[in-house]
């Protein structure tokens, strides 16, 4: 029967996702609606769009820094409404182009539909919809003309990627004046006569790297701006990246590989007159005798120069985002430690016996408490820390 039917699935998938036409193709078929929910930081966004729309469903996107309860509430909603078949606009005059229509609408939802007239309407556009066997009709109460830019930019940006021809597009683009397949932007920074260069441009050739959070390596910081919507202004969003940050590259690193490979990096620091760094007590094989008297008459714990208590749970935080092993995390905070009084603590507790990762469980949990609202651990990095406190107590 639900497959004669149709029923209403939600689907939640991090985006590894494959054979996305001939699943499409299924869906449709069958006549299941599906509402995708995309979590992470690369969630495969265009396949599990075009999934949703195309069945009649609909797709959210979660970051790993957001609560996945509230796009599953709104996800609920969507699916318990009705079904709504035959959607077109009258745009009360010649319609030149007119973007894609959904498939499906909700209540309380915004959808942008954008057209291009051959003459100025004289009254507002009319919209048209079917629940099952009743039809129904909306239109909005005026209709605003406008002497800015703006909406046409706009209207020509969704056009633009509907488009297949060439030469439209390219003089849409230039017309318009915006970036596409076809078009350039080009920025000219013009320079006063004392300020300008002599001689030519140098070449630097710049490494190939991975996409930030992709895999679990680094950070995607995703800052969204939404402004207010009204019927004559489309939402915008503003994405903010911090930039990476170099400082540490003269600090002594931690390598998770081999020891052969890792033999070989030290080996290569060393002959590239590279030699401010060393190699941790409690990872020789011969460990440096450790006085806990001179440790006592040393500075208190945790008064690091460039490295405080608030600056090791910001970065627990984010660290937490990107793993879900603990020893990981530690290898990572470790190398920010590692040339001050906190890292000759760890040190000799290791000779002492137990692992590092515990005694680092035991420190963050303290300073989390220490530090109440100043800086507070995330759900996620708190889970991880709660679960090596129960190696601990273990």
């Amino acid at each position: 029967q639900a497959y004669e039917q149709g029923c209403d699935l939600l689907l939640i998938t991090d985006g590894d996702v494959w054979d996305i036409e001939e699943t499409v193709v299924q869906a449709k078929r069958s006549n299941h609606r599906i509402f995708a929910i995309g979590v992470g930081s690369a969630p495969a966004e265009s396949l599990l769009r075009d999934l949703a729309e195309k069945t009649g469903g609909s797709c959210e996107l979660v970051t790993p820094n957001e609560s996945i309860a509230d796009s599953v509430l709104r996800m609920t909603k969507r699916m318990r409404s009705a079904r709504t078949s035959s959607l077109s606009i009258n745009w009360q005059g010649e319609v030149v182009w007119q973007s894609s229509l959904p498939k499906q609408v909700f209540a309380d939802e915004t959808v942008h539909v954008f057209a291009k007239l051959k003459h100025k309407p004289v009254s507002a556009p009319e919209m048209t919809w079917s629940v099952g066997e009743s039809t129904f009709k909306d239109y909005p109460s005026s209709i605003e003309f406008q002497s800015v830019n703006t909406i046409p930019r706009l209207a020509t940006g969704v056009r633009l990627l509907a488009t297949t021809d060439e030469k439209e597009a390219t003089q849409l683009a230039l017309k318009y004046q915006l970036a596409s397949k076809y078009t350039n932007l080009i920025l000219v920074h013009l320079r006063a006569e004392d300020e300008k260069a002599t001689g030519l441009p140098t070449l630097q050739k710049i490494n190939q790297m991975q996409a930030a959070g992709w895999g679990g390596f680094g950070k995607a910081d995703h800052s969204l701006v939404l402004r207010s919507l009204s019927a004559s202004y489309s939402g915008s969003m503003s994405f903010g990246h911090e930039a990476a940050s170099y400082s540490a590259m003269e600090s002594p690193a931690v390598w998770r590989a081999n020891r052969t490979v890792a033999a070989a990096r030290v080996d290569s620091l060393s002959a590239g007159g590279m030699d401010d760094y060393e190699i941790p007590d409690f990872l020789r094989k011969q460990s440096d005798t450790v006085s806990l008297e001179r440790m006592r008459n040393q500075k208190p714990l945790f008064e690091e120069d460039d490295f405080t208590p608030e600056m090791l749970l910001e970065m627990f935080n984010e660290l937490s985002l990107t793993t879900t092993k603990f020893t990981d995390i530690t290898w990572e905070l470790t190398e920010k430690v590692s040339s001050g009084y906190v890292w000759e603590v760890l040190g000799f507790l290791v000779n002492v016996g137990g692992p590092v990762e515990q005694y680092w469980a035991c420190l963050i949990n303290w300073l989390s408490n220490e530090t109440v609202g100043i800086v507070s651990l995330t759900r996620h990095s708190q889970r991880l820390l709660n679960a090596e406190m129960t190696n601990v107590t273990n």
